[in-house]
């Protein structure tokens, strides 16, 4: 192979990133429509159960970029949505809508807490300032887009 036709370093990085972020971005997508289907029927186990799945296959896939304290709280809230559907699907529930209302509001924190966390690590949104000197400058952000996110540096 010509040297010209060789992956720098950087190159071959760049694309396991690109390869990585796909299939966490797919996990992301099932999470959402998952999600999406629970609140927007009423609840049942089945549909809790997939949230609940797609939050755990989303933590496996990234547990490995968290520091342990953040794993610690992340784990903390899965387990009490794995235990209360647990609870749910063998029948022992007294009051089966507010357990599965639980076992969502807790898959609820556990993939905000992980979406929070990746974000901590530049995944979702690059930012950075973007100076405003002037009224001009600020109507130039805006009709760039910019709106809430004026303080966002385009990428």
């Amino acid at each position: 192979m010509a040297e010209e036709e060789r992956l720098t370093k950087e190159q071959i990085e760049w694309q396991q990133y690109d390869l990585t972020n796909r299939r966490i971005n797919k996990i992301l997508e099932q999470v959402d429509i998952n999600k999406y289907k629970v609140w927007k029927n009423t609840f049942n186990a089945q549909d809790v159960k997939e949230y609940l799945s797609s939050v755990l296959i989303l933590f496996d896939e990234t547990f490995s970029v968290f520091k342990p304290e953040q794993i610690e709280k992340i784990v903390s809230h899965l387990r009490n949505a794995s235990q209360i559907l647990r609870k749910v699907m063998a029948g022992k529930s007294k009051n089966i809508f507010n357990d599965l209302f639980n076992v969502v509001k807790e898959c609820d924190k556990a993939q905000q807490l992980i979406r929070l966390y990746l974000q901590q690590y530049g995944y979702f949104f690059k930012k950075g300032e973007r100076e405003v000197k002037s009224f001009e400058d600020a109507i130039k952000i805006l009709d760039e887009g910019g709106g809430i996110f004026g303080n966002i540096e385009k990428s």
